[in-house]
């Protein structure tokens, strides 16, 4: 027969038992959370910079084609909003600085 002191010992042992699983299974899952959260934040990054650089090479088509129209050097300045986010993209030209007599662009986008 079994004491009731051995039966109380062994349900405290399987109830500390199962609080420390649970507390690691918890702390697994936050780990977890945390982890995708951070992908997602990355991921959202990896497409606004995809954004910027293809701001970029749009603005030095539109300043090659303006430089090719007048024959100036201009500089050109402008914003779009693309998902709610907005975006400020810069293009100069400066002479004939390049090799070979070739023009030096310069394309910025911030945002």
């Amino acid at each position: 027969m079994r004491s009731r002191s051995n039966i109380s010992n062994k349900k405290a042992t399987v109830l500390v038992t199962v609080i420390m699983l649970i507390t690691a299974m918890s702390a697994l899952a936050v780990g977890i959370l945390s982890a995708m959260g951070s992908q997602g934040v990355f991921g959202q990054n990896q497409i606004n910079r995809i954004k910027a650089e293809q701001l970029a090479k749009g603005m030095f088509w539109k300043l090659y084609y303006q430089r090719a129209l007048t024959g100036t050097n201009p500089t050109i300045l402008s914003t779009e909003t693309l998902d709610g986010r907005i975006y400020t993209i810069s293009a100069s030209s400066a002479g004939s600085a390049g090799p070979g007599g070739t023009a030096t662009v310069t394309t910025t986008v911030s945002y």
